[in-house]
């Protein structure tokens, strides 16, 4: 034999199979090649050769065996095994168990045209060729909608004859077989199987069991840990094909040839059965009074078999918990880890409810985030395993999780030569898959409960777009969820007005519990009108109804009413389902033969009402002993610069104010030396002040320069550091609280607030008439021509009813319409006419058949005119004139006193009922008085006349004219005119004939030339406006009624002699447009406004940006349930919220609350590229 060189060098890292070829050839060469001691030459390699076949066929024969040594290697480990069977081999070295595809589940609503029993197993089929049957029987006992609880798939049931054999096996027709043995309705567990009638047990592996012929023992939480071998295994070959096997008499028990092997099992499942809602459409089974059905929400817990990737992640979740729930998130890895059914989940404390400590907040399988409340049997499935391993003093709760919309504004730069259209898209496509529940987030493996979105997250995923030079995020924020228990807000509200200022960017309101009131028992809240039956649990205290019914409104100390009449008190409630918690060891009567049978009532209850605080944040840019500034405040409603015209009196000549606007006690001067003033009074441009200053006694002379008039905080309070200081008086920075000692206990850019009290009573959002809706457009017509501005997307509808409704499009246009507009108006008419009647028309067509909502005309009001004003639309009468006994539409009365008396304005004239008017046909408009208005109305009347020619003096500062002797002025009042030399008139403010003083406007410019032309006269009316030159108005024409008849330019005189025409418009709707398949409650009562919430967003309210009023619950208890909507014990929190969006990182979601976002929410403004 050759000898061998010895020196060799092997390669141990290159195993494929060309490199092995090469080494071998290269070990012959140099062991047997020319010039070596080896009894044979061997270097023929040619690949025609037999020396490198052969070699070829070692190397093949090495390079399989390097393969299966190194996959056995990489299946042997849960990271690198990439071959089902390796990954369940390890799982079952874990004791864990891979699951099949499990099924989806929901609520299927069948309408039925009679009484029927809707029996288990009753098919269903959704528009995607799912099928679903109903899981327990249901009975309807008169025509309308029933519902019942549906799963996916179909009951298969197979028969087989033992043959006798050692692990003898069955092959199953199905391969989609659902493995269900957490079902809390024994005939939906999956599989069943039996031996000659014996049930066997469902098992990982036979080895803990014997071969008897016996049950196999199970433990607490229903694990099997040994005994009888009456057990089998359920397996999946690798053509899919499922089959089961039976123990070999050792492990097991061995089958006798000729026994009967029942099995039952369902078949289906998987993602395809989470269906959206009004999927279910097709009846599969009949019967003759079920006429169809449908699912009013999404189904939700299809999961499909679970991957590699997803058992690498349980397996390991499954030993953290070693089956039983100790720490908190012991009880959602339970559920992740056990249910592939369930998508994620999370715990969290309950410091709210009593008797509940804590919430698991579960996502199941669906489309996207879907409620858990709206699959009863996965949720009591769910609450059954978790019952099994928590520790026993610890009560829980399955609740719904929320997704929470992110909203988004980019302004984005981008280069020349970059497609804005392919920009918009890639953000838009990386805004997505940040938040991709399954892959987003800031790790990548999806995002969480509560992740805090950072500007820093979505700075990294946009950056690096390419075509984008810069780019700046200028919305950051989440819109928040709306409570379903709020729904409406018709009776029973604190409307509290809310100072809104324009430079402060976040305000807050807290709302406080102030004082105890209460409520009579016995109001009953839930009436069991579909007769449900309920069971309850002696041990536990568990009472629950056998299909759904709705416990909003129920809470603790509520009474529940047994089938026999009696009592008993609620300990807790499980508001998204059927369950309540009533004390251990009752005796219950579980008949159900009327509505007050499982029926609710309201037990005795104490309520507090609500106080509302305006709360402002601030921080600390100055601090002294006495007071606390921050520079970026402002609470200033007006600035301006002002001339001291005495020590008291500031003049300024830019601002026009009305009279004593200011002196209400409610605002400050702070002058331009930064001293501050009570306001005495102010006139039309002048603020008189206080004899000395706030801030210092001993100034007592107002600085001219520029001024600022500060919302005065006085009273309020200030917190800092934790403690509360009154403010006795402020500037439009700065608060004092005399001996506060700010600058000792805090230093500057501390936080501070500004806390005020909210006592005004208000009204709610903007108010709306709904006239009109079309199920097609989705429009909503709406009466009396709201005003809109500012009206967009972010608002919500709220009808009569309390439905609430988002809106998709905002008309502030009244279309169609009719106008004379006032740019035609040259001149006025009197609404008297020196007695020859105060009713006046105007004639008009309209071109488009539709509702008009308003009129209107433009007017004047002078003087101390009283009384009230009545529009009326009324047909022809075929002469050109009004028909007085035709009337189509009377508006409601406007009270003369809402008129302007300053300048003409359009006034509206608004109908409780439009009118339908019809395109090209005559009809008037026509305006009358009351017999109020006819009694005070006086025109050109002289209550006194200088006829002694007394010269006067008029000072311009504090508006007084003094006669320079005795006048007679008794018969002069207020709202008379002055009319001075020149015949300029002047309203009367005040007057005193002791001093012979009457007083106008300050600032004015009156003649005093000729004081024998001096008069005051009466002018106790109302103005129309007119155009009387060259009126353009073609469809109709003015006319007066006389108190006899009509006439007008064309038929007889009219009151000028000349043709005229008044300014007027007929105005069609303004329009709403909603997203809904609800049906608005028509008429008065509903309106627009802005949702806002607590800091838990749990709690929907409205904040109406109209009036800036803030609506809260009034009564409410302390453990946090009120009157709402006119039902006791909705749930209510003492809350802060806020009127303006985050515009930072958002970091302050809940544990419920899962971050997602829309592509319609992600707006972006590009500058710069090409379209």
């Amino acid at each position: 034999m050759a000898n061998l060189t010895t020196n060799v060098d092997v390669d141990y890292v290159t195993k494929d199979y060309s490199s092995t070829v090469d080494a071998l050839i290269s070990f012959a060469n140099i062991n047997y090649g020319p010039g070596t001691s080896s009894n044979r030459l061997w270097s023929d390699f040619n690949s025609d050769s037999f020396s490198r076949t052969w070699l070829e066929l070692i190397a093949y024969t090495a390079d399989l065996l390097f393969f299966y040594l190194d996959n056995q290697a990489s299946q042997a480990y849960l990271q690198t095994a990439s071959i089902r069977s390796s990954v369940e081999l390890i799982a079952q070295q874990f004791g864990f168990v891979p699951a099949t595809a499990t099924s989806a589940s929901g609520i299927a609503t069948f309408t039925v045209t009679g009484a029927v029993t809707i029996p288990r197993g009753f098919k269903v089929q959704a528009s995607n060729g799912e099928v679903f049957y109903v899981t327990n029987a249901v009975t309807a006992v008169a025509a309308g909608t029933i519902n019942a609880n549906v799963i996916q798939g179909e009951i298969v049931a197979e028969q087989f004859v033992a043959t006798g054999l050692q692990s003898e096996e069955f092959d199953l027709q199905s391969s989609l077989i659902v493995r269900d043995k957490d079902n809390i309705n024994p005939a939906d567990l999956s599989p069943i199987l039996t031996v000659n009638g014996n049930e066997y047990t469902l098992v990982s592996t036979l080895i803990r069991n014997n071969g008897t012929d016996s049950a196999a023992v199970e433990d607490s939480l229903g694990n099997v840990i040994g005994g009888g071998g009456r057990v089998f295994l359920l397996g999946t070959r690798t053509d899919d094909t499922s089959f089961v096997t039976f123990g070999d008499g050792i492990f097991g028990r061995k089958l006798q040839p000729g026994e009967s092997v029942s099995i039952t099992y369902r078949s289906g499942g998987g993602t395809a059965g989470n269906i959206a809602q009004g999927s279910l459409t097709t009846l599969v089974s009949s019967l003759p009074q079920v006429s169809s059905v449908t699912n009013v929400a999404e189904f939700s817990g299809g999961a499909d078999e679970q991957s590699i990737e997803q058992l690498r992640q349980l397996i390991p979740a499954s030993l953290r918990t070693l089956e039983r729930a100790v720490a908190e998130q012991d009880y959602s890895d339970l559920l992740i880890a056990n249910f592939s059914e369930v998508f994620t989940a999370s715990t969290e404390a309950n410091l709210e409810d009593p008797g509940i400590d804590l919430n698991i907040y579960v996502v199941p399988q669906g489309i996207g985030i879907t409620n858990i409340s709206n699959n009863i049997l996965l949720r009591n499935k769910l609450s059954n395993f978790i019952d099994r391993r928590k520790m026993v003093t610890i009560q829980f709760q399955i609740a719904d999780a929320f997704g929470i919309d992110t909203l988004f504004t980019f302004e984005i730069f981008i280069s020349d030569t970059a497609s804005k259209s392919s920009v918009s898209a890639s953000v838009k496509s990386a805004i997505a898959d940040f938040f991709n529940l399954r892959s987003g987030g800031s790790d990548g493996s999806g995002i969480k409960f509560a992740e805090p979105i950072l500007i820093k997250d979505i700075t990294n995923i946009i950056e690096v777009i390419p075509g984008i030079v810069r780019f700046e995020i200028k919305k950051l924020t989440y819109r928040p969820r709306v409570d379903k228990n709020i729904i409406g807000l018709l009776t029973e509200y604190q409307n509290s007005d809310v100072t809104v200022y324009p430079t402060v960017q976040e305000r807050e309101w807290l709302l406080a519990a102030s004082g105890l009131q209460s409520e009579t028992a016995g109001v009953t809240l839930v009436s069991n009108t579909g007769l449900i039956g309920f069971t309850y649990t002696s041990i536990t205290g568990l009472l629950q109804y056998s299909f759904p019914i709705d416990l909003d409104g129920v809470a603790p100390g509520d009474q529940f009413r047994d089938g026999a009449g009696t009592d008993f008190t609620i300990l807790a409630v499980d508001l998204g389902g059927n369950n309540l918690h009533l004390s251990t060891g009752l005796t219950i009567n579980n008949t159900v033969t009327t509505v007050n049978h499982g029926s609710i009532r309201n037990g005795t209850t104490s309520y507090e009402s609500f106080k509302c605080f305006k709360k402002i944040r601030a921080n600390a840019t100055n601090l002294s002993i006495d007071s606390i500034t921050d520079s970026n405040l402002d609470l200033s409603v007006l600035s301006g610069n002002g001339t001291a015209i005495s020590a008291r009196v500031l003049l300024d000549n830019t601002n026009v104010f009305i009279q004593n606007q200011y002196a209400t006690g409610s605002f400050y001067l702070v002058d331009a030396a930064s001293n501050i003033w009570e306001i005495v009074s102010n006139e039309s441009n002048t603020l008189k002040t206080s004899i000395s200053a706030v801030n210092d006694a001993s100034i007592v002379a107002v600085s001219t320069g520029n001024y600022k008039i500060v919302s005065k905080m006085t009273g309020q309070q200030v917190l800092f550091q934790s403690s509360l200081f009154t403010i006795q008086y402020n500037s439009d920075n700065t608060l004092y609280s005399i001996g506060g000692q700010f600058n000792q206990i805090g230093t500057i850019g501390d936080a501070f607030t500004i806390s005020i009290l909210q006592n005004n009573i208000g009204s709610l959002g903007v108010d709306l008439d709904l006239v009109a809706y079309s199920n097609i457009t989705k429009e909503i017509r709406l009466n009396n021509s709201p005003n809109l501005v500012g009206i967009n997307s972010n608002h919500v509808l709220v009808d009569s009813a309390g439905q609430i409704f988002n809106l998709v499009g905002i008309d502030n246009s009244s279309k169609p319409s009719v106008f004379y507009d006032s740019i035609n108006k040259d001149s006025q008419f009197v609404l008297n006419d020196g007695g020859l009647g105060s009713i006046l028309a105007q004639g008009f067509k309209v071109s488009t058949t539709a509702i008009y909502a308003i009129v209107s005309l433009h007017l004047k009001r002078e003087g101390n005119i009283v009384g009230n004003l009545t529009a009326k639309i009324v047909n022809d009468n075929g002469s050109g004139l009004p028909n007085l006994s035709s009337i189509v539409a009377t508006s409601q009365l406007v009270n003369v006193s809402s008129i302007s008396n300053s300048a003409f304005s359009k006034i509206l004239f608004n109908f409780t009922t439009p009118p339908v008017l019809t395109a090209a046909t005559q009809y008037h408009l026509v305006l009358s008085s009351d017999a109020g208005y006819a009694a005070s109305e006086q025109s050109g009347i002289i209550s006194f006349s200088n006829t002694g020619a007394v010269g006067f003096v008029y000072n311009i500062v504090d508006g007084f004219i003094t006669f320079a002797s005795n006048v007679d002025l008794s018969l002069v009042q207020p709202g008379h005119y002055f009319s001075d030399s020149i015949g300029a008139l002047f309203q009367i403010v005040t007057v005193n004939d002791s001093t012979n003083e009457i007083k106008i406007a300050t600032g004015q410019s009156v003649n005093n030339t000729s004081p024998v032309a001096v008069f005051v006269v009466i002018n106790d009316r109302v103005l129309l406006g007119k155009d009387s030159s060259t009126p353009t108005y073609a469809d109709g024409e003015f006319s007066r009624y006389n108190g006899v008849s009509w006439s007008n330019s064309t038929l007889g005189p009219s009151p000028s002699g000349i043709t005229e025409d008044l300014i007027f418009s007929i105005e069609g709707t303004k329009t709403l447009t909603i997203d809904s398949n609800l049906t608005p409650i028509m008429g008065p009562g509903a309106t627009v406004s802005i949702r806002y919430y607590d800091d838990k967003n749990e709690i929907s309210l409205i904040l109406g940006i109209a009036n800036n009023l803030i609506t809260s619950a009034t009564d409410v208890n302390a453990l946090g349930k009120g009157t709402v909507a006119t039902v006791p014990n909705r749930p209510v929190d003492t809350f802060i919220f806020r009127t303006s969006r985050y515009s930072d990182d958002i970091v302050n979601l809940r544990l419920n609350e899962i971050p997602e976002v829309q592509e319609s929410d992600i707006n972006i403004n590009v500058f710069g590229g090409i379209d």
